[in-house]
């Protein structure tokens, strides 16, 4: 499972394969009013004439804070001289609230077994739950064509 591996060019690769995120162009005052925002303040997209407006994705975002903390803890890969960047540590703290608040918004009431597992003197949770997940290739399917 390369989502459980120690740092490496693959694991980035797969990491940026899930969490790069364009642009998404909503059209029109109405778009920016479905979400329930104003477009005072409102970013607009610089390389055309019309009113266009720019929004990502929140998953993509949640995706790159997750990807951050992982490096994070695999720091002397990132930074084997120790030096992150400026404000490092306090862009992790606000990442890892970022986490906090979207599982308590959106918490999950599936519920998990645990079992015996060999060799093991305690029991292990089964994280196996039935559920039906959204299809993650429909996900970027759709983001790719707005």
């Amino acid at each position: 499972n390369i989502w459980r591996q120690d740092a490496s060019p693959e694991v980035d690769a797969a990491w940026h394969g899930i969490s790069k995120s364009n642009p998404l162009l909503l059209s029109s005052r109405e778009d920016i009013g479905k979400l329930g925002k104003s477009v005072q303040g409102s970013v607009q997209w610089p390389y055309c004439n019309e009113e266009i407006h720019v929004g990502k994705m929140n998953g993509f975002h949640l995706l790159r804070c997750l990807n951050a903390i992982r490096q994070t803890v695999f720091s002397e890969y990132y930074w084997p001289n120790g030096t992150t960047y400026p404000g490092h540590l306090p862009h992790i703290r606000h990442r890892i609230d970022i986490l906090r608040r979207e599982l308590m918004c959106t918490f999950s009431l599936d519920v998990h077994t645990l079992v015996w597992v060999e060799h093991y003197s305690t029991p292990m949770a089964d994280f196996m739950l039935q559920r039906q997940c959204r299809r993650w290739d429909d996900i970027v399917r759709w983001k790719e064509s707005h």
